[in-house]
């Protein structure tokens, strides 16, 4: 993998990990704040990855936008790692173990507000492309210490009919990219973590 494709995969791999927390976090208190009689949202469009079978859940989790699609497994599992990364601190943390702003920051979006509602992804995107050139330095860093070839296997795996990973995209095709890290697909949620664990939170 040459230096710019890792470049938009190490980009495109925090923004959905950024987006996805930010964006179940709000869902959660939108639905908090909700009568109880509020239906459901329409179904998302297909994303090309299998639809699990349905919750049959009247808790605080019915109804959301991807949540109502899960087994009672893969919820368990979603709200797990959910919890993992607020332990490791990836929400907003004030630096990497290397002493590097987060991500967010890194990128000028700084810490998103969840109160506010789910984030502009269009806007989220085009601030991180903004800001490859400052990125540069710990990209290259990162793709130093990478596994290349386990980050290539791990790509493999993943749902064919969606932009490169490891290539510039619009806003919409990351939105679809969002949709199959939050029905929890193995494979990305493995090549996220792949990227994000590059830079451990201190």
């Amino acid at each position: 993998m040459d230096t710019q494709a890792f470049e938009y995969l190490y980009i495109h791999a925090n923004c959905i990990a950024e987006l996805a927390l930010v964006r179940t976090v709000a869902a959660l208190m939108a639905q908090a704040d909700a009568p109880a009689d509020v239906s459901p949202p329409p179904s998302r469009p297909s994303t090309g990855v299998d639809a699990q079978p349905v919750v049959e859940d009247e808790s605080a989790l019915a109804g959301l936008p991807f949540f109502g699609e899960l087994s009672a497994d893969d919820l368990a599992r979603h709200v797990a790692r959910l919890e993992a990364d607020m332990a490791r601190g990836d929400v907003a943390p004030e630096t990497t173990a290397g002493g590097l702003p987060p991500f967010g920051v890194a990128i000028g979006c700084g810490d998103i507000d969840p109160a506010f509602g789910p984030p502009d992804v269009g806007l989220y995107l085009d601030q991180a492309y903004a800001s490859r050139a400052a990125l540069q330095s710990r990209i290259a860093d990162c793709r130093a210490r990478a596994d290349l070839a386990a980050i290539a296997a791990t790509l493999a795996t993943l749902p064919a009919g969606h932009a490169p990973l490891a290539a510039p995209m619009p806003a919409s095709e990351l939105e679809r990219w969002l949709d199959v890290y939050e029905s929890l697909h193995e494979g990305l949620a493995t090549l996220v973590a792949e990227i994000r664990r590059l830079e451990p939170i201190g």
